[in-house]
């Protein structure tokens, strides 16, 4: 620590990696901040306790500087030329915790700064002088950070990174009441960096809420507010490269609500942008304005309403495709669309718009260009209708008599038709078009929902209509698939790889058609793979990533042009594991929208990278671990090898007691996938039948050590010839949390024949805070009884009469448990227990039970932390829950974790599970000291 409470006398030895603490009242090893930051080295936190500190500081090395309990930094009584905070060159600080006010240039002033730094949980006021500024980073370079803070009141402008080329990130900041400047302002900038989840608001003197004019960068603007600014909400003039503004709001400003274009300062050509599942509104000459903007630009999924012009592209080059849209009226825009709501102007194409508020309802499309006739394919699900489309246009030069009759339409029923010219019959389900004019263009469409009796799911149909022109006729084809959300199946995939390698991981999604967006967040560990890119092989796709190597996650979203059918989109990874590592690829959050139903959350298959050893790699001589399971699959054996580690080879050889049956294969017959750090390799042995098996694996891994093991299995009704019987409990393998709901069964084993009747007590100790709540007894019994104990804690299953499957392991029960504990072990198994069973078969012959198998009840009353889906864990039982993210290993991710959410509910209310120094209490020391002991 400092030689004493006064900052005067001989500089001591600067202190290494420690923590010091300073307070302006004394009491601690310093009075002044930059007494504290001169005299300790790079790594070091320096500690502010609450008070008034009236210096400018200058930070020159990689440290922590925090105030935990608040501290105030004051300007007042210094120079208008003085900034508050000062960082210099490649500096990378942590700074926190102070509210910073009355300075005259700078809050944080960070010019030409070429670190990493980050700057979070802070309030900047009343930066008043000329220049004044809340975060100025002009020029910066580093890929820095500012979040959860607060900047108003500057006279300037709220944050400044003009001309940086840093890939740097703003989240959770608001910015509000700049007086002679902007409120962010970006422009010039050449990096590709990302503002989520900002609030801009207030500009004063005919200023403009985010400045982002002549960038270069593919930056994003994401979950952000942009509203009462005096001038424009967002100004993005003369800019090149792919950016984009997602989900945001940009209300009530002065003149623009989205600034692109203009007479004066026209889109320089390279430029590609796109704003989508935006709210546009109330902003005074335009919510957009694209005016003479020259490269390709998109507008989807948005909502314009109230603005001076919902959308003006006067002289803009290139076509906007700005479909898909809510104009604030059912009939869609006014101007190119003659509707009734916002305007639409210039060259862009509006149809379809939406027709309500919430985004459900299409209008109907426009006519393909120059196309003589288009029909689209359309998903239905049993509770949703869906759309098929008809597009005609007379390229000739004369009219024609057109019709269009239905011949087939496969079970699916009409429940409206909308036509654009001609009518439509629905006795005959015929489109009487009439004389169709030269260079004309007409459209149909049918709002259908589908038979779903009788079938099932999903259902590939074929709607069939034939179109006369003239004295021509035309077959029309129009592909129909039935399908609820669960009948989608998404496909990830599994690769190996060695460190260095780039690797892609196809994702798949089927059945799918007349598909408009598909979308999903990938998650997996970075500590073994980074995202490179995310990209689709279709060439009219617009794909839009964004990836955090940080965190593990990468979100995608996919529209196209045309249709998607099956949509495979391709996620490149960068493998930065060591060997033998491997991740999980997984993906949640899953969509995709058709032309009909809309489909979220449907079944997925996760995949993985696993890391194989290098040639070079002679450090592993360990074989792997094998093990094998084998059960019947109708009239063949499937055999699963579990292994350790991935494997360079397998061998599988099955042959029975008597050696008649023999059959040898090898690793390319395997199915090969990882399951939470295990790889499992599936296959199966056809026509084996019934009897005892001997099966034997010989394995080799990546580093060339070889393994041999052999194991006998008993297949079918030769595998007992007694008249026994196995009652298990089979519980999920998933955790359960408080007030939570588990289904939990009762199942019998070694079964050679129908079992007719049973009874059977199934239990969880009495003081476990576990319930049964309800019971079912499967298999159709005549006569059946499930009676409860007191606290339902115990379950008496009885039937009589049953008709279960005929081996080898049918249902008996399906019971349900809840947790309703309110104390107790924070982590705790709950055994389910079956005793006191009495069994027969159909014809009333007792079946001994041979054995039971309890089942185990995995019990947490631990919150996740911050956007983890997990609850924490201790992975190496100390009592420091040092796993904070809940996926079983522990990495700068969970300090990372730990760190961003210390503030939150779900950290203080179990701050104890974070008391790594055993102090009693947790604060930032904690995080710091998880952060040394684990990964220094």
């Amino acid at each position: 620590m400092g030689t004493s409470t006064t900052d005067g006398g001989t500089t001591p030895a600067q202190l290494s990696n420690t923590t010091v603490t300073v307070d302006e009242s004394g009491g601690a090893d310093y009075l002044r901040i930059q007494a504290a930051i001169d005299n300790v080295s790079a790594g070091s936190t320096v500690e502010v306790r609450p008070g008034t500190y009236r210096e400018a500081v200058t930070v020159d090395k990689s440290l922590t500087l925090t105030a935990p309990d608040g501290a105030v930094l004051n300007g007042s009584t210094l120079d208008s030329e003085a900034s508050a905070v000062t960082i210099v060159g490649d500096a990378e600080p942590l700074i926190s915790g102070f509210t910073i006010t009355r300075y005259g240039t700078t809050g944080i002033d960070a010019q030409g700064t070429t670190g990493a730094w980050e700057a979070t949980d802070l309030e900047i006021a009343e930066t008043d002088g000329f220049m004044g500024t809340g975060v100025n980073a002009e020029g910066s370079s580093g890929n820095w950070v500012v979040s959860d803070t607060l900047v108003r009141d500057s006279y300037r402008n709220g944050v400044n990174a003009r001309q940086s080329n840093g890939s740097w990130l703003l989240e959770n900041v608001t910015v509000t009441d700049t007086v002679f400047g902007n409120g962010i302002r970006a422009d010039e900038s050449t990096g590709d960096w990302v503002m989520r989840n900002a609030t801009v608001s207030d500009t004063r003197d005919d200023t403009t809420g985010i400045a982002v004019f002549e960038t270069v960068g593919d930056w994003t603007i994401t979950e952000t507010t942009v509203v009462n600014n005096s001038r424009d909400g967002i100004e993005a003039t003369n800019t090149v490269g792919s950016w984009r503004i997602t989900n945001s709001t940009v209300a009530e400003n002065g003149q623009f609500g989205v600034n692109v274009g203009g007479p004066a300062t026209a889109t320089t050509t390279g430029a590609n942008w796109s704003i989508i599942g935006a709210t546009i509104e109330s902003n005074g000459d335009a919510g957009i304005n694209a005016e003479e903007v020259t490269g390709p630009w998109r507008v989807h999924e948005t909502r314009l309403v109230d603005n001076g012009v919902g959308v003006d592209a006067t002289g803009a080059a290139e076509r906007g495709a700005v479909e898909r849209n809510w104009w604030g009226a059912t009939d869609g825009p006014s101007g190119v669309a003659n509707g009734s709501g916002d305007a639409a102007t210039g060259n862009l194409s509006v149809t379809p718009y939406y027709t309500d508020s919430a985004l459900t309802a299409l209008s109907t499309a426009s006519a393909g260009d120059g196309v003589d006739v288009s029909t689209s394919a359309t998903m239905i699900s049993p509770d949703e209708p869906g759309a098929l489309r008809t597009e005609l246009t007379n390229t000739g030069d004369t009219a024609v008599s057109t019709a269009v009759v239905f011949d087939d339409l496969a079970g699916v029923t009409v429940r409206e038709a909308d036509a654009s010219a001609g009518t439509w019959d629905n006795d005959t389900d015929e489109w009487e078009i009439g004389a169709l004019q030269a260079g004309a263009s007409a459209s149909l469409t049918l709002d259908v929902s589908a038979d779903t009796s009788g079938t099932s799911l999903p259902s590939e149909r074929n709607v069939s209509a034939t179109m006369t022109t003239g004295e021509t006729t035309q077959s029309l084809s129009y592909p129909v698939t039935v399908a609820a959300a669960d009948d989608l199946s998404m496909t990830v995939g599994t690769v190996t790889a060695e460190t260095g390698e780039t690797v892609v991981i196809p994702i798949e999604t089927e059945p799918v058609r007349g598909g408009v967006y598909y979308a999903g967040t990938v998650s997996f560990d970075a500590s073994v793979v980074h995202v490179a890119n995310v990209s689709m092989d279709d060439e009219d796709a617009f794909v839009w990533s964004e990836a955090d190597n940080q965190n593990g996650t990468v979100e995608f979203g996919i529209e196209s042009a045309d249709y998607l059918t099956d949509p495979v989109v391709n996620v490149t990874f960068d493998v930065v594991g060591d060997s033998g590592t491997a991740t999980a690829v997984n993906v949640s959050d899953r969509t995709v929208y058709t032309t009909g139903a809309d489909y979220v959350g449907f079944p997925v298959t996760n995949g993985s990278v696993s890391v194989a050893s290098g040639e070079g790699d002679t450090g592993d001589t360990a074989p792997p671990e094998l093990d094998s399971e084998a059960v019947q699959q109708d009239d063949d054996i499937a055999v699963t090898v579990s292994s350790n580690e991935s494997l360079a080879s397998l061998t599988g050889v099955l042959s029975d007691s008597d050696s008649v049956y023999r059959e040898q294969i090898t690793l390319s017959a395997f199915d090969e996938s990882v399951l939470n750090g295990t790889y499992v390799y599936e296959t199966v042995y056809g026509g084996a039948g019934d009897g005892e098996y001997e099966f034997t694996a010989t394995a080799t891994d990546t580093a060339g050590n070889e393994v041999t093991e052999t194991e006998t299995f008993l297949i079918g009704t030769q595998s007992s010839n007694d008249s026994t019987i196995r009652l298990s409990v089979e519980t999920p393998t998933e955790a359960v949390g408080v007030n939570d709901t588990a289904p939990v069964e009762l199942v019998a084993g070694d079964v050679d024949s129908f079992v007719g009747a049973y009874e059977a007590t199934v239990s969880v100790p009495a003081e476990s805070g576990v319930r049964f709540t309800s019971a079912n007894v499967t298999g159709s019994p005549a006569f059946s009884d499930a009676e409860y104990s007191e606290n339902n804690t115990t379950v008496r299953l009885s039937a009589v009469g049953m008709e279960t499957a005929d081996g080898p392991s049918p249902d008996l029960a399906e019971l349900t448990v809840a947790v309703d504990r309110v104390s107790g072990e924070r982590e705790e198994q709950i055994p389910v227990t079956v005793s006191n069973a009495n069994v027969s078969d159909e014809n009333g012959t007792e079946l001994s039970v041979e054995s039971t198998e309890n089942g185990t009840l995995d019990v947490v009353t631990l919150s996740a932390i911050g956007p983890s889906e997990l609850p924490p864990t201790d992975p190496d039982g100390d009592g420091h829950y040092e796993d904070v993210n809940g996926d079983g290993n522990v990495t700068v991710s969970d300090v990372q974790a730990l760190f961003t959410s210390r503030d939150d509910a779900s950290v203080r209310e179990q701050a104890s599970l974070f008391d790594f120094n055993d102090n009693g209490r947790f604060n930032i020391v904690d995080i710091q000291r998880l952060f040394y002991t684990e990964l220094v």
